[in-house]
């Protein structure tokens, strides 16, 4: 489970990426979609996290995966892979200690992966459980993330 800090940058800072993450948050018993797009957005040579804040700042959560290798071929992967491990998405509610962390249960991966030039663009879905009445899907509608190693 991850851990508390994973919602702030950190010295995974110094791999600081260009790149932008946009979604949607759509509750399943109701017809209210919260917009999102991510506040930061940086990686280490195998580890992305894009932390994200929608319309309550007080909300913490993020996205986060990792490739299976450094030099992982570039191709488009499907999800969920065992070359895109542990696609997923982590909330906090205010006054909850708790982190809730959810996997992909689909999505796509495009990733370029050239010396000297990294290029990852993708979509994902995530559904939580089914708890008091709560229930709802995140949608990563745009992916796309520039670097260089």
């Amino acid at each position: 489970m991850p851990d508390i800090k994973d919602f702030e940058p950190g010295e995974s800072e110094l791999h600081a990426t260009t790149g932008e993450m946009v979604g949607l948050a759509i509750p399943m018993r109701q017809g209210l979609a919260l917009h999102f797009e991510s506040t930061f957005l940086y990686r280490s040579p195998v580890h992305v996290y894009a932390n994200m804040q929608g319309p309550e700042p007080a909300i913490h959560s993020k996205v986060e995966f990792s490739l299976a290798e450094a030099n992982l071929p570039s191709g488009t992967y499907p999800l969920p892979s065992d070359k895109i491990k542990n696609v997923l998405y982590a909330i906090k509610w205010p006054g909850d200690d708790a982190i809730k962390t959810y996997y992909a249960k689909s999505g796509q991966f495009v990733l370029i992966n050239r010396p000297q030039e990294l290029y990852m663009a993708g979509n994902f879905k995530f559904e939580t459980d089914a708890v008091d009445n709560t229930a709802y899907s995140v949608t990563i509608n745009k992916f796309e993330l520039r670097g260089e190693y």
